[in-house]
């Protein structure tokens, strides 16, 4: 069911519904599962804040972000701002590293423009 929902032309369609592809009810559950302790979410890739390039779809991964004890990569600016994205949203590769902000707010608007816009060969080779 994911596969068709969250294609760029349903999003793109249905831009006024944006709790649509948050996956309220999924966060609700790992909060659940949480405060239960029962395990369930343990191993899954658990959907976080909006996407920050599309901000429509959920998160699920985070590129940056440096965490206590762990080595600085080559890209200095994005240790220390992670970036949170959904599956859909590419970043475009050509762009790195990452200067600053404004570099990264150019490169997030275009990846998001990308994720919801409508192109057949996007749909027959996304998912």
């Amino acid at each position: 069911m994911d596969l068709v929902l969250y294609r760029p032309a349903v999003v793109r369609a249905f831009l006024r519904l944006p709790r649509w592809w948050s996956c309220e009810l999924a966060k609700l559950s790992v909060r659940l599962d949480d405060r239960c302790q029962t395990g369930y979410w343990q191993g899954w890739l658990v959907p976080g804040r909006n996407c920050q390039a599309c901000h429509r779809r959920a998160s699920l991964v985070v590129l940056g972000g440096i965490e206590a004890g762990d080595e600085p990569s080559s890209y200095p600016f994005l240790d220390y701002r992670p970036v949170h994205l959904c599956l859909w949203c590419r970043l475009d590769l050509n762009a790195f590293p990452i200067r600053d902000e404004e570099h990264l707010q150019q490169v997030l608007t275009k990846a998001g423009l990308a994720s919801t816009g409508w192109t057949w060969d996007r749909f027959s080779t996304v998912g």
